[in-house]
């Protein structure tokens, strides 16, 4: 197997300055979010996280509904990973605006640390750099869904990069192990349940694959698709008790709120 063009070289060459400019990068980025959602409120809101608010303090005063239930559409799990790490943060006193406005910056702070992560280890200081600092600055539309907690593509972009920074390990051998294999399979299923249009990122993968290593071999493929099904498990556990629907159809689910 060829490993990929200076990835050795890349991972070998984390040196302090990379940890410094992450760092500073998610500083920046932090700040700049804070600076607008207290700066301009208005701007940093949409209508549809009006149902996360809700939920939020539905749950807080314990409304009879199961968890899945709080799931604003049936096809995807992406406003249920939301609405309950905001339900959390209410639980130890965080108001339920500021809650979500805080998931929403961990996810695109974390989106912001895996782009810069991801083309330091495999492609170098400059395009780290570059990933980084152009999702710092724009587009504005890229900049507005990072601080509006709505558990959709923008919060799956964070899924992609992980499956992408397993999949370029495991294409230069430092990792390429069943556990490896597994990671990457059950990063792909929970990927998908998360928000289905992920799997562009799945396929992008699988499509690269042969340009970058050897064909994987029964047992490794025999370990991923163990993950793959292990990611889905929450997929399958809201379908299974909802009739399905998040194949028959899609759409919101009014009866959430009752």
């Amino acid at each position: 197997m060829t490993p990929i063009p200076g990835t050795d070289r890349a991972r070998d060459a984390w040196n302090r300055f990379d940890t410094a400019s992450c760092v500073a990068l998610l500083c920046a980025f932090v700040g700049s979010r804070i600076l607008w959602i207290t700066g301009n409120p208005a701007s940093s809101q949409y209508w549809e996280e009006g149902y996360r608010w809700l939920a939020v303090h539905e749950i807080a005063a314990g409304a009879p509904l199961p968890l899945l239930d709080w799931q604003a559409d049936h096809y995807q799990g992406s406003s249920l990973v939301v609405i309950g790490l905001a339900a959390a943060l209410g639980w130890i006193g965080v108001g339920s605006l500021t809650a979500l406005k805080v998931v929403a910056l961990a996810f695109s702070s974390a989106t912001c640390v895996a782009l810069f992560a991801v083309g330091r280890l495999f492609f170098g200081r400059a395009v780290g750099l570059l990933s980084g600092l152009i999702y710092l600055l724009g587009p504005p539309l890229v900049a507005f869904w990072g601080v509006v907690a709505m558990g959709f593509h923008a919060e799956s972009a964070l899924f992609t990069l992980a499956g992408i920074g397993v999949c370029l390990t495991l294409a230069n051998g430092s990792a390429r192990t069943p556990l490896g294999w597994l990671s990457f399979g059950a990063i792909s299923g929970l990927a998908i349940w998360f928000t289905p249009t992920a799997a562009i990122g799945v396929l992008a993968c699988a499509l690269a694959w042969p340009l970058m290593a050897e064909r994987p071999s029964r047992s490794e493929l025999t370990a991923a698709a163990t993950g793959f099904c292990v990611g889905l498990v929450p997929w399958f556990l809201y379908n299974a008790t909802h009739d399905f629907a998040g194949v028959a159809g899609t759409g919101l689910r009014p009866q959430g709120l009752g």
